[in-house]
């Protein structure tokens, strides 16, 4: 069984009057940097390129070479990569398909590297700022999320060297918490549309239906929706009166980016069942129904992950 990860969170304090040290600066940078990844990666999925910073860590397909654009990108960890110069990497000797990857640098050595040719691609002017990333050669087979973002692809035809023009660098969006967005109908006249269901062999069943405009919210896909139904829905009341009894069997149905339907079911009894339906919208407007709900759309992916 796995077990969780023990994490040490640290805080630095200072004293009135103390001396700060160099290192202090620096310990205090990591702290923040630490959690700032760990900020991004938990509430804000944000894997993949930055593709309006910069130059958008744009790849482009030379002869011989990939020229990498300046830009940024997010790790899996959450992880800023920060390129702040255009960059040759050449393809070295490959000989399968091949991912160009952006990633934080794990070795001591400077520049991107080629698993092939570990020769430094680092112009010879180069941003300090940048020192901490590497572009490197990762094949297809074995890559994994956790190893980096992938920029371009490779593919080997007939020996030669070609750029995969179908491969899509997955893309980070902006540093937003998902949307949220809620809202009611209005207690005491909301529309409620109520459906007899005697010919299921249960006269005194009926099924309640409202239909919940969204649009305003701003959904652009279909999000994750929750619905309650409100109010005092159960009376008992003297015998020419409505005595109902409301069965919380709602669920929800056709929804869309712009609405849904939320419906439940009721038990009337003690009701002329001619007017079954008027009675039950009287009913539930009288005692101030009403639907609330809330809608959370989740940042949408960027399709890496399935490819």
């Amino acid at each position: 069984m796995s077990t969780m990860e023990p994490r040490e969170l640290e805080r630095l304090r200072y004293r009135h009057g103390q001396t700060i040290r160099g290192l202090d600066f620096r310990d205090q940078r990591r702290i923040e940097d630490q959690l700032r990844a760990w900020h991004n990666r938990a509430l804000h999925n944000v894997f993949g390129v930055a593709k309006k910073i910069l130059g958008g860590l744009k790849a482009t397909f030379k002869q011989g070479y990939f020229l990498v654009e300046s830009g940024m990108a997010y790790d899996c960890f959450g992880r800023p990569l920060l390129r702040c110069e255009e960059t040759n990497v050449p393809f070295g000797q490959q000989t399968e398909p091949m991912y160009l990857v952006i990633r934080q640098k794990r070795d001591g050595g400077g520049g991107c590297q080629s698993v092939d040719a570990p020769a430094s691609c680092f112009p010879q002017h180069h941003s300090l700022i940048a020192e901490d990333t590497e572009l490197v050669w990762l094949p297809k087979k074995n890559f994994s999320f956790r190893d980096g973002v992938p920029i371009a692809r490779t593919t080997i035809v007939s020996g030669v060297i070609h750029n995969d023009e179908t491969f899509i660098a997955p893309a980070a969006r902006a540093l937003a918490r998902p949307r949220i967005s809620s809202g009611t109908t209005i207690p005491g006249a909301t529309t409620w549309e109520v459906s007899d269901l005697s010919n299921t062999g249960m006269p005194e069943l009926t099924e309640v239906r409202v239909r919940i405009d969204t649009s305003s919210a701003g959904f652009a896909s279909i999000p994750e929706y929750f619905a309650f139904l409100q109010g005092p829905l159960t009376t008992i009341e003297s015998p020419r009166k409505i005595g109902i009894l409301c069965l919380h069997f709602d669920h929800l149905e056709r929804m869309r980016a712009d609405g849904f339907v939320f419906s439940f079911f009721i038990l009337v009894f003690k009701i002329d069942t001619s007017e079954l339906t008027k009675q039950i919208q009287k009913f539930l407007n009288q005692q101030k129904a009403y639907v609330s709900w809330i809608g959370f759309e989740r940042n949408p992916g960027d399709g890496f992950f399935s490819a």
